[in-house]
């Protein structure tokens, strides 16, 4: 068993995906320290640091923690400046801030590397609308939609793919 294959909770189970399991039962600060103290102490397989440094920037937004998540995504995107998701994850910490503009722009970058990202749609969706920029609305309201329509799987499959992922 690999840590693809492996059940929660289990020795072989990644320290990212350990992480997200924090995450998704909403205990932010303990996935932040699993993240941090694996990329301080350098114990984290080469394959997972890309992954820890997106779910690191994650947890601290959760935490209201913004700019601590923006400069965990400035490290993660100066070495993997295509990262689909990393991008995604700066325009939701803009928003936060207030910062449309430049979520907008964050976005759009998001879904020129992965147009897969249907969290980067219905944000850009919300954002151009509130923007009164209809053309663009409804232009991001088709993709969006076309997406969505997709299985869940396919729409997996895709985005892996265009983060490269399938092939490592």
């Amino acid at each position: 068993m690999n840590a693809q294959t492996a059940k929660p909770g289990t020795a072989a189970e990644s320290i990212p995906s350990r992480a997200r399991a924090l995450i998704q039962g909403s205990n932010f600060a303990s996935a932040e320290k699993l993240l941090a103290d694996a990329l301080q102490n350098g114990s984290l397989p080469e394959a997972e640091v890309s992954e820890a440094r997106y779910t690191l920037a994650v947890a601290q937004r959760y935490q209201g923690r913004t700019a601590e998540a923006l400069t965990s995504l400035a490290s993660l995107l100066e070495a993997e400046p295509d990262n689909g998701r990393a991008w995604q994850e700066r325009g939701h910490a803009l928003v936060t801030l207030g910062e449309s503009k430049q979520a907008r722009e964050a976005f759009e970058q998001a879904l020129r590397c992965n147009p897969a990202l249907p969290g980067a749609w219905r944000a850009l969706v919300k954002l151009y609308a509130d923007a009164g920029l209809d053309e663009h609305h409804a232009a991001a309201q088709d993709q969006l939609d076309r997406l969505m329509k997709l299985p869940r799987e396919l729409r997996s499959v895709t985005s892996m793919i265009n983060e490269g992922k399938l092939y490592k």
